[in-house]
Order: C-alpha cells, then structure tokens, then sequence
C-alpha cells in the first residue's frame, strides 16, 4: 500500500472511531433521560394504585362499620324478645 493510502486508511479509521464514540456518547446521554422517564411512569402508577387501595381500604372500613351496626341492633333486637 502506498503511503498516501495508508493515511487515507488511518484517517478514515479515525473518523470512523471519532463517530463511534460520539455515538455512544449520544446514547449514554439519552439512556438515563429513557431510564428517569420510566422511573417517572412506575413512580406515577406506583401512586395511582397506593391511592386506589386506600379507597379500598376506606370502603372496607365502611362496609365493616355497617355490619358491625347491624350486628349491634341484631343483639339488641334479641335481647328485645327474650323480655
């Protein structure tokens, strides 16, 4: 190979390194960005549901009440009817 081509052949090799790395400069750049907003995503639903079993939870401490009620006034109506 003549030495004009070798350094054509070396240039190009440096090029081509000099685009690799800043390819994956690129993509370390973006890969954090990708990972908060996916962290974002599951914190946000990770909240939605939290909320929704705690309306749950408020929903079955309600119905638990009510049949606590209706337990108590059954007693009391027995109670009633054994006098």
């Amino acid at each position: 190979m003549t030495e004009m081509a070798e350094i054509e052949v070396i240039h190009l090799d440096d090029e081509s390194s000099a685009q690799e790395e800043r390819a994956d400069h690129q993509v370390a750049e973006v890969e954090p960005e990708a990972s908060r907003r996916d962290e974002i995503l599951v914190e946000t639903e990770a909240h939605r549901l939290l909320e929704e079993l705690e309306a749950q939870k408020i929903d079955l401490e309600k119905a638990l009440l009510s049949l606590l009620n209706k337990q108590e006034e059954l007693v009391m109506w027995r109670l009633e009817m054994e006098v």
